[in-house]
Order: structure tokens, then C-alpha cells, then sequence
């Protein structure tokens, strides 16, 4: 049976270890690469849930905030309201 291969066997052999080390070499860096991928897209995916869920809590908040001034802001309507008619009892 002929060898399809003209050059001697041990420099075959030797081409082929070459050949398959530094394509598991490639894979292994592929895959490397590949699970820094994966990684940073978890980390990203969970950062955006934690944003997600402050900007709702601050949302909240400014509503509560806003609340709280426009009733303030009331309250300092009447007080002024009844210092008015105050005045106005005294200067009549």
C-alpha cells in the first residue's frame, strides 16, 4: 500500500504534532476568550438589574420628596394667608 504522503514518516510526524498543538493552542485561546465574554456579560446583565432597581428606589423617592415640598409649600401659603389677615384685623 502506498502512503499518500511523500516525505519521510518521523517529519510527518513531527508536522502533525505541530500542527495539532498549536490548533488546541488557537482552542484554548478561543474558549478563553469566550468565557471573558460570558463573564463580562453576566457582570453587565446584573449591574443593569441593580440600576434598573436604584433608579426605581430613586424615583420613588423624588416622588416622595416632591410631595413633601408641595405640601410644605401649602402650609406656608396659609401661614402667610393668616398672618395677612392678621395684619389687616390690626390695621383696621
Amino acid at each position: 500500500m502506498a502512503s499518500k504522503y511523500k516525505s519521510p514518516q518521523h517529519k510527518l510526524v513531527k508536522f502533525f504534532e505541530q500542527s495539532r498543538d498549536a490548533w488546541k493552542a488557537r482552542s484554548c485561546e478561543y474558549y478563553s476568550q469566550l468565557n471573558n465574554a460570558n463573564n463580562k456579560l453576566r457582570y453587565h446583565q446584573n449591574k443593569s438589574k441593580e440600576l434598573k432597581s436604584e433608579k426605581k428606589y430613586l424615583l420613588t423617592k423624588i416622588a416622595e420628596l416632591e410631595k413633601a415640598l408641595s405640601e410644605s409649600k401649602k402650609k406656608i401659603k396659609l401661614v402667610i394667608f393668616s398672618q395677612n389677615q392678621y395684619m389687616a384685623t390690626l390695621i383696621h
